[in-house]
């Protein structure tokens, strides 16, 4: 059997299903979390969770979160990202959150809900068009 195709994914790194991707950048230390779509209320906890593991096993404290293709029929989503996954985010020593938001989408219900729920004073938090200019920001914090 010839094994010099093998592919190799370090799952401590890097998570990816079909509507998300979440990989940690090592040389800019920071955690990349791309929506590439639709996806339920159960997938996006699923995978906020993981995002929280890979940021907590690389000891990394900056998210970017490129929301740009991001889809979901329920507000619920939102709520239980402020409501639970930043007081998650939080004890696992997360301080710096990067948010691309596409022109499209609706960016004061993004912006409400990730500025008014609890703990949400303890992040150092912006908000983009684009992925360098929050790439850039990061780099400096």
């Amino acid at each position: 059997m010839n094994t010099s195709c093998q592919i190799h994914i370090d799952l401590a790194n890097h998570f990816e299903t079909p509507y998300v991707k979440i990989k940690y950048i090592r040389e800019k230390r920071l955690v990349k979390n791309t929506f590439k779509g639709f996806y339920s209320e159960e997938n996006s906890q699923f995978a906020l969770v993981k995002l929280l593991q890979i940021a907590r096993n690389n000891q990394c404290c900056r998210l970017l979160f490129d929301m740009r293709k991001w889809r979901t029929t329920s507000d619920d989503t939102l709520q239980w990202f402020g409501c639970v996954w930043l007081p998650l985010a939080y004890r696992a020593g997360i301080k710096i959150n990067a948010f691309v938001i596409g022109e499209n989408q609706n960016k004061e219900t993004i912006v409400t809900r990730t500025t008014t729920a609890p703990l949400s004073n303890r992040f150092d938090v912006a908000y983009f068009q684009n992925v360098d200019d929050a790439e850039n920001w990061l780099l400096k914090k």
